[in-house]
């Protein structure tokens, strides 16, 4: 740099350079040619010589004085597109600014264009001169009024006129709306900017198009390109008072243009970084009165919101007073200090506006890479990198922010390269080190920034550095960065530039780098202050002057409690800094060009370092908007309220809405309003104001006159309004007590917002929500959820109270699904607030909760709210779920449960349609007592419980008030934790149709609230119900009452809890136990939450966790519906199968099976009088069989399981017989459902016997031919078999009980039959379990006999004793009976009744009177009574083919309704004792020859014990017999031909060689009878084999008729071969037993006799042994004994004594 240059710059910096000085010819050059449509610059090469080409865009009038010199100039080029500010358009956040008072001017230049005439420009300089009779001729000759003399047209001149004035501000770079376009100038002349404004009306504005400006528009937007430009241009204007002038303009426009034809956005948008930057209080006087003015037309809604986007502009965040640097020329220079560095570090903060970067795209691109690579580092010394580049050496423009160098330029600096905030730091040896920030500061945006560079200095001399980077009171980053080592003295503290370079000292290559930004008080530490004070220095703000010393700042002069805290704070806090402040410099103490130090020893005098003005630096003053509000009027922003109201009564003054258009101009002004008081009561002076008026209750007031004015016109649906209301509401930062009466009459008073639509209510609610962890305290404050309670049952209601909000005249009728959305956003708000409340407040909102609950008659509310306590209770905050559930029992958490479930249950089923069979829907409307006048209701509840109702509910139908009626086409149900969803074809999409709340099922969200929240209590351990004893977990409830001894009055409470809940499920079940209620109950009991898709059952291995849940669910399903009923067998059939535990809890209780078996025979009852079973009953049949066959075939896998078994019947007994307290038909029905249970149970359970019989006679022979082929020892082997077949012992010995099983039910029901057979008088429930339209005959008709009817009818009579015809017979001639006789009669009437021998017999089927008869009959002829007159004429028992068909329960095909359970034994039979082959063995215990198990001692043992072995012997007897319908039978053979019998270990083998078929039934028999045969002749089984010839024989005996005919040839044909070879094998044994004949009689068995002949025929034999003696043979008391005995062991079900015939009617 030469000494000329040097000398230029040297007195450019003190002031001395005067813009006089500047040749006009480069002010020539400077000026636009303006053509249309071009924004070219003009210059002249030879002024610009030396400068790049990218700097030619940014040459401002400044510049050109620097001609001749190689540096950037003032206007530092185009930003980076990415950087610059937002367009024209988006003017929400625009600078704002205050009149400035600044420094001595310098006059600007004046600019001439040449291709104007000189009259133009004289005429032109004279009205900016101030001249008003040339600034009215201006205004004529723009406007067309006047013309000039040069002939052009109005419009040509116009623009030369704008060229003109434009030129003189400085020019335009650009007319886009795009900010970029114009960097950043200080504009020329502001008296320019005057004229500009006052022509804006005079001038043309028609024909704006894309490619076409009319003059108004051109110069409107040159005008806000200059004043978007920089703050500087503003405060110019605002200081010369360009805001009302464009006021005036906007005014005589508005007369001119009240439609708006011309689009005055862009003068908005001027007016608005004007009012932005400042606004005094004449100014916004004239705005409001603008506004007033322009109702009538489009113009206020524009007005207002310039208003509103001027007082939140960007620039309203600053400090009211700041330092303006204007660029390369300006900066504050500082004292230096000797004792520098700071031994602990130093500390830097101010606020910070910044014009521009100066900078390139290829720069900041550079830069923010440099940061990034810098942040990547780690370390010490990595983080500090080499600034040889970006030392600020050379050419390169790198504003500073401060420079604190010694005089051979060593120190710290801080400036921004591009964007990025960048420290170097200078120590000896001219090393530099610098370290990037990474933070992207944004251009023209207010900032704190504080810097800390501490120095911790240690033990041995090394030293901890780091540098802290504060924004906006936070700490943004930390890095290590080294602390400089310098020995000499602080020279030069510059602040926004750097030391010029010809200050002594300084290097001439050295460039100033000066700041083109405003900047606030500027805070220089001697030492790091740490974050806590940065934060509070932050958050004071820049207008704030420190004072120091006793009594600095002290609050004695304070109006209110803000203003006195504010004040002690900041005392503390210049206190605590004072002693570390090394120089503070305010804006506001400048004076001239120097700036006086506010540190504590600046302030005290005791050293005076006042810092320097270099170049130009100017102060803009402001007055902020909220701060001209305040002085404007009394009430502050509160005087513009009445801008909301078209007009009020003149009597009471409340507002009123009569004009439509008047109204809905005012009511649009009301949202921008709401939002600029909002802004201005966070003002001192306008919160106080706003308290002073009462303005919660007016804006009350007004909001509300708002809504309903709005809602009657159906115009309410802006959210906006409601923002501005949440807007108005937060920003109270000052007075607590008005921020809660703000909330309390604006946010939470739903009563206001009722008349607004469902989108509006709930932006409101969504409001509330997200204020909830920001505003707790004053939302708590104001009773926030009391309020927002008693709103919701007052606004949200289905059901109508007296003081119901009825909003039908207002807004389009509400859906309910609407209504229930808003209730579910409300509770919301209230969950969030009690979660984030202390837990002191927990008892206090229970409470409230509760009482709502209880005095609430709205199910949907009552509904919502237990679904809350329900989640604040299972929250994942496992201690505030304690504590919320812990309040909820003390606060009468129970005693609520109970009163609801009292109100359910006391409703009943009288609201449920039974509309299951229909597939139809029903829309009751209710209506408290009180609402029954108020008009219409909102509640319209859908009620589709898919089930039947019975008997008790069909009187209540009929009553039952329809509104509306939805036919369901294509209907899917779908069922969640909360709702039932219905989706119909039919139904109109809405967005509510497919919303879980549109399905209005309240009446049993209720249930389902009630009983999630008692599961959500049991599973977290609160409920416990105490076990006493063995007692069952319910057994204190569930009939036996509360805890006589032991228990608590809690435990108490739990029980009466937990059985009021069953109770109310089966007083009204089709209500309350709907698919949803027992979807709840069940996911309660195996602690699983149901889903939105319903309780998903197959993820994972759920438990029975409460039995106590399940325990009422399995006790309330018998009175549930049939869908119900359906689901919950499957799923809990499912859980048991799932898991072995689970088998186990079902099992394991007392009430199993009692509750599924009460299912089933209530269903039974229910359809008592019915034609047939009703809708959904079979199919529960069905499955409860299913189930209980499932369950039960686990057991028999296991030992004893014929235990659980022989349960289920005997439970099923005891509930049929004796439970339920049903009468009359209903009671038949129940007793009817014994039978039908038992054929189904013991047929499914032996169809499964038969299959896995079979299967594991293949497992068995499978593991044996393994072991066999292992080589394995025949002990090892043995025992592996044994072991492989060890589930088939227990299965075995299930199956063989079952048989027992079977064989009962036939017993009992064929004494049930015979002893309703006999009744002929009414009978009682009992004996009339079944019809009696099979039964015919009485006993007298089945006696009936040709020759032998009256002597055996005596013989058998039931009166026990003898009959007089058998008296005569046997007294002498003389007609006396001797002793002898007597004897042998009394003998005979005490034989063995049969009573005491029936159950060893075939008791049952078709021959069970018969037997009866026979045997009474047979057992007197032992003793020689009754004997025939005529042997020939001796026959059998049968009582004929007709007989036997009465005898029997037929089903709807004729046939015995018991036999395909016979069917199924025998079937189970063949599985057991056939193998494919139909020989015996199957599991190796036919004949002892099978191949299964071979030598299981304990099968076999048991198959080989008397009972087991005599009850399939009459079971296949009894299916051969039944089978035998007196013709040729497809499965019977007459074997007679075929089967012989020889005795001796042979006969297995001749029977296997003529068996071919396993079918076979007389081959089932051999089998059957095998052990028999086999056996060795032993005395011990002497017993056995009686009693097997005593039945076999009974069996020949009734299958031939009284007149000896056979009447079952096929039967006898069957049973007799092995019924001779059981006789010829064990007839030494049985002719040696004592008493077997009788005494004057032949035993048959001594003699030879017919029937034992190997060649007798099967007919011939059994014909043969219809005698007396054989008769009473198998008859005598040796027999009897014997078959007593055998039927004691197998003894069932006893029929009661027929009763007595009722008393004939005195």
């Amino acid at each position: 740099m030469d000494e000329d240059e040097e000398k230029r710059l040297s007195k450019a910096s003190v002031g001395h350079l005067d813009v006089a000085d500047i040749p006009s010819v480069v002010v020539e050059n400077r000026v636009d040619g303006f053509g249309l449509g071009k924004s070219s610059l003009l210059a002249d090469e030879g002024t610009l010589v030396g400068m790049d080409d990218a700097d030619l865009p940014g040459i401002s009038s400044v510049d050109a004085v620097l001609k001749d010199d190689h540096f950037d100039q003032v206007s530092l080029g185009d930003q980076d597109k990415s950087l610059s500010a937002t367009s024209l358009d988006a003017f929400y956040h625009q600078e704002s600014g205050f009149p400035l008072v600044q420094s001595p001017q310098r006059p600007k230049p004046k600019a001439i264009l040449p291709n104007v005439s000189p009259e133009l420009l004289h005429l032109v300089d004279s009205a900016i001169m101030g001249k008003p009779e040339s600034l009215d001729k201006l205004k004529n000759i723009v406007s067309g009024v006047e013309s000039f003399g040069s002939g052009q047209d109005s419009e040509t001149t116009a623009f030369l006129v704008i060229d003109s004035l434009l030129a003189t501000m400085g020019g335009v770079e650009s007319f886009e709306e795009d900010e970029d376009s114009n960097p950043p100038s200080v504009m020329l002349n502001s008296r320019a900017a005057i004229v500009a404004g006052e022509l804006i009306p005079c001038l043309p504005c028609s024909g704006d198009n894309i490619n076409f400006m009319s003059p108004r528009t051109r110069m409107v937007r040159g005008l806000l390109a200059i004043l978007r430009s920089c703050t500087r241009n503003r405060a110019m204007c605002s200081m010369a008072g360009l805001l009302s002038v464009l006021l005036q303009s906007v005014e005589e426009i508005i007369s001119k243009d009240a439609s708006m034809i011309w689009n005055a956005s862009i003068l908005f948008h001027c007016i608005q970084h004007l009012a932005g930057h400042s606004l005094s209080v004449d100014d916004l006087y004239r705005w409001l009165h603008v506004i007033k003015k322009s109702l009538p037309t489009v113009w206020s809604s524009p007005l207002m919101d310039a208003l509103e986007k001027a007082m939140n502009g960007k620039e309203s965040r600053g400090p009211a007073c700041s330092f303006e640097f204007v660029g390369e020329s300006s900066g504050l220079l500082g004292h230096g200090e000797s004792r520098w560095p700071f031994t602990n570090g130093y500390a830097f903060a101010t606020w910070i506006y910044i014009e521009s970067f100066a900078d390139t795209l290829d720069a900041s691109t550079a830069a923010a890479a440099i940061a990034a690579a810098s942040a990547a580092k780690s370390g010490k010394t990595s983080a500090a990198s080499p600034a040889n580049v970006h030392t600020g050496e050379g050419t390169a423009h790198m504003p500073r922010l401060f420079s604190f160098l010694t005089p051979d330029n060593q120190g710290i600096e801080a400036y921004f390269y591009a964007q990025f905030l960048v420290v170097e730091s200078g120590s000896g040896k001219g090393s530099k080190t610098s370290l990037h920030f990474t933070h992207a500061f944004k251009p023209q945006c207010w900032y704190f920034i504080g810097l800390e560079h501490s120095c911790n200095q240690g033990l041995l001399g090394n030293s901890d550095s780091e540098l802290r980077l504060y924004i906006d009171g936070s700490l943004y980053e930390t890095r290590p960065f080294e602390y400089p080592r310098i020995s000499k003295p602080l020279s030069f503290c510059c602040i926004g530039s750097n030391p010029p370079s010809t200050t002594a000292g300084q290097q001439r290559r050295r460039r100033q780098c000066a700041l083109f930004a405003e900047m606030g008080p500027v805070y220089i530490f001697k030492e790091p202050i740490g974050p806590e004070k940065m934060t509070r220095l932050a958050t004071r703000g820049g207008d704030a002057l420190p004072c120091f010393g006793n009594g600095g700042g002290l609050p004695w002069l304070a109006t209110n409690d803000h203003v006195r805290n504010e004040a002690e704070e900041n005392s503390l806090l210049d206190a605590e800094v004072g002693v570390c402040i090394h120089l503070l410099y305010h804006p506001c103490l400048l004076s001239g060009r120097f700036c006086p130090d506010a540190s504590l020893s600046g302030a005290a005098g005791t050293v005076r370092r006042p810092a320097e003005v270099i170049g130009q630096v100017h102060v803009a003053t402001r007055m902020k908007s909220v701060e001209s509000f305040w002085a404007l009027a009394y009430g502050g922003p509160m005087s513009l309220l009445p801008l909301t109201v078209s007009s009020v009564q003149k009597d009471s003054l409340e507002p009123v809405s009569r004009n439509l258009p008047s109204s809905s101009t005012t009511h649009s002004l009301a949202v921008p309003i709401f939002r600029i008081i909002s802004f201005a009561i966070q003002h001192p002076g306008n919160n106080e104001e706003l308290f002073r008026t009462q303005g919660p209750e007016i804006l009350a007031t007004i909001l509300g006159h708002l809504l309903h004015s709005l809602a009657s016109h159906d115009k309410v649906g802006d959210e906006e309004l409601v923002a501005a209301i949440v807007s108005l509401c937060q920003s109270q930062k000052i007075n607590h007590a008005l921020k809660v009466q703000l909330f309390s009459a604006l946010l939470l008073d739903l009563k206001i917002w009722s008349v607004c639509n469902h989108r509006l209510q709930k932006k409101l609610l969504s409001s509330l929500q997200d204020m909830v962890f920001t505003e707790a305290t004053a939302m708590r404050n104001a009773d926030a959820i009391q309020i927002l309670l008693d709103g919701c049952r007052r606004c949200y209601w289905t059901i109508q109270e007296k003081d119901s909000v009825n909003t039908s005249s207002l807004v389009h009728a509400r859906q309910v699904g609407e209504v229930n959305a808003l209730v579910d956003e409300l509770l919301v708000i209230i969950e969030l607030l009690m979660g984030a409340a202390s837990p002191s407040f927990a008892v206090a909102d229970v409470h409230r909760l509760l009482g709502f609950i209880i005095d609430s008659p709205q199910p949907n509310q009552v509904a919502r709210v237990l679904h809350l306590m329900f989640r604040l209770v299972v929250q994942p905050n496992a201690a505030k779920a304690q504590t919320f559930a812990e309040a909820f029992i003390t606060s009468g958490g129970i005693e609520t449960l109970l009163v609801l479930l009292q109100r359910e249950a006391k409703t009943g089923d009288e609201h449920v349609a039974d509309s299951v069979a229909k597939g139809g829907t029903s829309v009751p409307t209710y209506h408290s007592e009180q609402s029954q006048h108020s008009g219409v209701g909102l509640s319209k509840q859908l009620d589709s419980v898919p089930q039947d109702n019975e008997g008790e509910s069909h009187a209540h139908v009929g009553s039952l008030k329809e509104t509306e009626s939805v036919q369901q086409e294509k209907a899917t149900v779908k069922c969640d934790s909360d709702s039932v969803t219905i989706s119909n074809s039919s139904v109109s999409e809405t967005p509510f149709n497919n919303n879980a709340r549109n399905k209005v099922d309240d009446k049993d969200r209720v249930m389902v609230g009630i009983v999630r929240l008692i599961g959500a209590l049991i599973s977290k351990g609160h409920l416990k119900v105490s076990l006493g004893g063995k007692s069952d977990a319910m057994s204190n409830f569930m009939g036996i009452g509360i805890h006589e001894s032991g228990g608590t009055m809690f435990d108490d409470k739990v029980a009466l809890l937990l059985f009021a809940l069953m109770k109310a499920f089966q007083a009204a079940p089709n209500r309350l136990l709907t698919d949803n209620v027992y979807t709840t109950l069940l996911g309660a009991s195996i602690n699983a939450s149901p889903t939105e898709d319903g309780l998903y059952l197959y993820d994972s291995g759920h438990r029975f966790e409460h039995p106590q849940l399940l325990l009422i669910l399995l006790r309330s399903l018998p009175f549930a519906s049939k869908p119900v009923q359906n689901r919950a067998l499957q799923d809990i059939l499912f859980l048991a199968c799932s898991h072995p535990e689970n088998r186990r809890s079902l099992t394991k209780m007392e009430e199993w099976p009692e509750w599924i078996l009460e299912i089933l025979i209530s269903n039974y009852e229910k359809d008592a009088g019915k034609q047939s079973a009703s809708l959904g009953s079979a199919e529960v049949e069905d499955l409860i069989h299913n189930f209980l066959i499932i369950m039960l075939e686990h057991s028999m896998r296991h030992k004893d399981g014929w235990k659980d078994i022989e349960a289920t019947i005997h439970c099923a007994e005891w509930l049929s017989i004796v439970g339920g307290s049903s009468t009359g038909e209903k009671r038949i029905r129940r007793e009817e459902s014994l039978p039908i249970f038992k054929r189904k149970l013991l047929g499914g359970l032996l169809d499964f016997a038969a299959g896995e019989l079979q299967a594991q006679t293949q497992v068995i022979a499978a593991a044996s031919a393994g072991f066999a082929a292992e080589s394995l020892t025949p002990k090892d082997a043995k025992a592996g078999v044994e072991n492989a077949a060890q589930i088939s012992v227990f299965l075995v010995e299930n199956t063989i009980v079952i048989l027992m099983l079977v064989e009962d039910h036939l017993r009992l029901q064929s004494k049930q039959n015979s002893a309703a057979s006999v009744i002929d008088v009414s009978p009682s429930p009992l004996s009339l379990v079944y019809p009696q339209n099979n039964r015919s005959h009485t006993l007298a008709t089945v006696r009936e006999s040709s020759e032998v009817s009256s002597s055996r009818a005596s013989v058998s009579s039931d009166s026990g004793g003898v009959h007089l015809d058998i008296l005569a017979s046997m007294a002498d001639a003389s007609g006396q009976i001797s002793t002898a006789v007597m004897e042998r009669l009394a003998a005979a009437a005490a034989a063995e009744p049969y009573e005491s021998v029936s159950c060893a017999f075939v008791s049952y089927g078709s021959c069970s009177t018969d037997l009866a008869e026979a045997w009474k009959y047979r057992s007197r002829l032992w003793f020689g009574v009754g004997l025939p007159s005529k042997p020939n004429c001796f026959g059998g028992g049968g009582s004929g083919w007709d007989s036997w068909k009465c005898s029997l329960q037929k089903d709807a095909h004729g046939s015995w309704i018991e036999l395909p359970l016979v069917k199924k034994s025998v079937s189970m039979l063949q599985a057991l004792l056939l193998d494919e082959s139909g020989l015996g063995g199957g599991l190796g215990v036919g004949g002892a020859s099978g191949t299964g198990m071979g030598g299981m001692a304990a099968l076999y043992q048991l198959l080989d014990s008397d009972q087991p072995f005599l009850c399939m012997l009459r079971m296949v007897l009894l299916s051969l017999r039944e089978e035998d319908h007196g013709e040729d039978s497809i499965l019977m053979k007459n074997l007679s031909s075929e089967v012989q019998c020889p005795l001796g270990n042979s006969a297995s083998s001749d029977i296997g060689s003529q068996m071919s078929l396993r079918q076979s039934p007389s081959a089932l028999l051999w089998s059957v009878l095998s052990p028999v045969l086999n056996m060795p002749i032993s005395d011990s089984k002497r017993q056995r084999v009686l009693v097997t010839t005593c039945v076999l024989y009974s069996e020949v005996w009734n299958a031939v008729s009284r007149d000896r005919k056979p009447l079952r040839k096929q039967y006898l044909e069957a049973i007799l071969p092995p019924f001779v070879a059981i006789l010829r094998r064990w007839r030494p044994l049985l002719a040696g037993i004592h008493e077997l004949a009788t005494g004057d009689g032949l035993n048959p068995l001594v003699v030879d006799d017919r029937a034992l002949a190997a060649d007798a025929l099967p007919i011939e034999a059994a014909l043969s042994m219809i005698s007396p003696e054989w008769a009473a043979a198998f008859a005598s008391p040796p027999s009897a004994m014997a078959l007593a005995m055998i039927a004691a062991g197998a003894a069932g079900w006893e029929a009661p004594a027929p009763p007595a015939p009722p008393a004939p009617p005195s």
